[in-house]
């Protein structure tokens, strides 16, 4: 964004400056390119790495960026600008203070008055960036050649910046006696009353808006116009509105996006309790730990809030980050914890992913199937429990690990999954017939039987989106959604469940549920197998993984951290080849006997990055040198005429 405005801004001066010398023109376009490309180049230790991690994640361009779009329409510039902007809503905001908008509109109307060339480009620069604003598009190409969700206007701080330079050329060109401030102020309060007769505006801050601006206008043309004691009262007033209507701006915005402090620090402090409570009891190096609510409570589970381990210390598997890994995002999508583009979500535990990515205490709302409570203390509305069957950080695996899964169905892609690692068909999960209960305006009820001795899941694929589920008469959350999951539970008792989805209006081709039994014995007898031969770990820490394994034979060890560039491997002191196994997660090599498994990880691209930075601060010292050996140059062949001229 920065590097694109300062180009466009680049061509508006030199353009203002110049005028269409094309030969000048090209010749300073060719030497602020290769600056510009030297400050890229000096930021490389940075910026290398986090490009390398954006592209792994939601840096990559889309596709159909330049499908022809809008967000609202021109009438919103104007009702961005006034106090608090319908604080919460996904408007335009431009406001940054009353005296910028009359500064700016007066410094336009100068311009048209006395430098018509510079009032032109003024435009065509004005226009381009707020049309920005509003062409999908073209807000497209200013985010990176990418889409934007949420909050589309993520670039509008250039606007503003535009808006603040156009303030100023109205201030120094403002002169003595000028009423225009008094009818550009009166123009934006005419345009207000009409968008408030259109859409209405929160009244208040209308009003207050309308006040403030009164009162700025007032003031400049006393500053402007009077001198000594007259315009230093009007100074103080512009200082004093200016002071005032930003303050109420910014608790308008924030008490809007900040929520409440005293519920925050209360959440804080007893989740702090909780993960303390989970490190007492367990000092293991390596675990992870889930949770089934966040801060957010929401009671649909459709929450983006998944960075709590990065607050709080502790692992986790799902995340929320713009350098996500795509691998990684998928691998939690296949295991049926929801499909997203960009978060790996975690909404309720699912026995057998939960164990092979080793999330051994969950900190959830509700007692879940085979689930131990390890605590009868309530923090956040939640407890402690542990799933008995989590598997350590690494443990052997059969070489078809390796082997990539294609398996849409989420409990077909387990069976798939484990019996990979196994290196034999296994089959956990098997399909559970259901019946179709009852079928109204609203609704779709399915009867479902489960045997003893199993846990019943399922998910649905549904044409009709925001559904509703309730699971035996119990909400359960909103369905098939942004942010919701796939696969939850029905439970374990045998016998017939009931499984509703609401808000659905379609027929029963528009819906398609998957409901799978997991037959808990077969899961244990899985579980010991695996486990007889794990990776004793010894270190875990930031950038290092060391331990231990006992290999029987030559095989591979699969380990649940995410297989990516940047690590590196050795077993006994040799540097091995790591893989990617069960589509995401990194394999080690072993051979028979005793292994000593070390893997370290190097940030990728950052020593290249810091010697493209260093390479690019030695040219940039050598421009420098080069410009004050010129001066110098320039001082001695001065002085030398001087001499020469005294001589004669």
């Amino acid at each position: 964004m920065n590097c694109l405005f300062a180009s466009i801004y680049f061509l508006f001066e030199l353009l203002k400056k110049n005028g269409l010398d094309l030969k000048f023109i090209l010749k300073k376009t060719f030497w602020f390119a290769c600056y510009m490309l030297l400050g890229i180049l000096l930021s490389s230790v940075l910026f290398l790495p986090n490009l390398y991690g954006l592209l792994q994640g939601k840096g990559s361009a889309e596709e159909n960026i330049f499908n022809f779009a809008v967000n609202g329409n021109l009438a919103h510039i104007m009702r961005g600008f006034v106090l608090g902007n319908d604080p919460g809503s996904n408007m335009l905001s431009l406001f940054c203070g009353s005296s910028i908008l009359l500064l700016a509109v007066t410094g336009m109307v100068f311009l048209y008055k006395k430098a018509k060339k510079e009032f032109v480009l003024s435009v065509l620069f004005l226009t381009l960036m707020l049309i920005s604003l509003f062409l999908k598009p073209l807000e497209n190409v200013w985010n990176g050649f990418r889409y934007a969700t949420s909050y589309m206007y993520r670039f509008s701080y250039l606007q503003t910046w535009l808006l603040v330079y156009f303030a100023a050329v109205g201030l120094v060109n403002y002169a003595r006696r000028q009423y225009t401030i008094f009818i550009v102020s009166a123009g934006c309060i005419l345009s207000w009353i009409v968008l408030d007769y259109m859409v209405p505006f929160d009244g208040y801050f209308l009003y207050l808006t309308y006040l403030y601006v009164i009162l700025m206008s007032l003031g400049w043309y006393v500053y402007k116009t009077y001198s000594a004691n007259i315009a230093s009262a009007g100074c103080l007033l512009i200082w004093g509105v200016a002071v005032i209507e930003l303050c109420v701006n910014g608790n308008a915005v924030c008490s809007k996006y900040a929520g409440d402090a005293q519920f925050y620090v209360n959440y804080v402090s007893q989740q702090k309790q909780l993960i303390d409570t989970v490190k007492s009891m367990d000092r293991q190096e390596f675990y992870r730990m889930e949770q089934t609510v966040n801060r957010e409570f929401s009671q649909n589970k459709n929450s983006a809030y998944f960075l709590e381990s990065m607050a709080y210390d502790y692992h986790s598997f799902s995340h929320y980050t713009s350098t996500f890994d795509e691998n990684v995002k998928k691998l939690g999508s296949s295991l049926g914890y929801g499909e997203n583009t960009t978060v790996s979500m975690y909404d309720e535990p699912i026995l057998t992913s939960d164990s092979l990515l080793g999330i051994k205490y969950v900190l959830a709302d509700a007692q879940y199937p085979q689930l131990n409570r390890k605590s009868d203390q309530i923090y956040n509305g939640k407890q402690i429990y542990e799933n008995p069957y989590a598997f350590p950080v690494g443990f052997g695996v059969s070489e078809s690990c390796m082997e990539a899964i294609d398996q849409g169905n989420h409990f077909e892609f387990q069976n798939a999954l484990y019996s990979k690692l196994l290196g034999r068909d296994v089959q956990l999960y098997q399909p559970v017939q259901y019946q179709v209960v009852s079928h109204g305006e609203n609704e779709i009820t399915y009867g479902v039987d489960l045997t003893e001795g199993c846990i019943l899941y399922g998910y649905a694929d549904s044409g009709v989106g925001n559904l509703e589920l309730f699971i035996d008469d119990q909400y359960r959350c909103r369905y098939q959604g942004w942010l919701s999951y796939r696969v939850f539970n029905i439970g374990e008792t045998a016998g017939t469940h009931y499984v509703r989805f609401e808000n659905f209006n379609g027929s029963e081709e528009q819906i398609r549920p998957w409901f799978y039994q997991l037959d808990l014995k077969l899961f244990q007898e899985v579980v010991e197998e695996l486990k007889s031969s794990v990776f004793e770990l010894e270190t875990f820490k930031d950038g290092l993984v060391e331990g231990k394994y006992h290999a029987g034979e030559d095989g591979w060890v699969l380990l649940t951290i995410p297989s990516e560039k940047g690590w590196a491997g050795k077993v006994n002191g040799e540097s091995v080849s790591l893989q990617s196994g069960a589509n995401a997660l990194m394999m080690v090599p072993v051979k028979s006997g005793e292994n000593h498994i070390v893997l370290k990880y190097h940030v990728p691209f950052l020593k290249t990055g810091f010697i493209m930075t260093v390479l690019a601060g030695i040219v940039l010292t050598m421009f420098g040198c080069k410009d004050k050996l010129q001066l110098i140059l320039k001082n001695i062949r001065k002085d030398a005429k001087t001499e020469g001229g005294v001589g004669v």
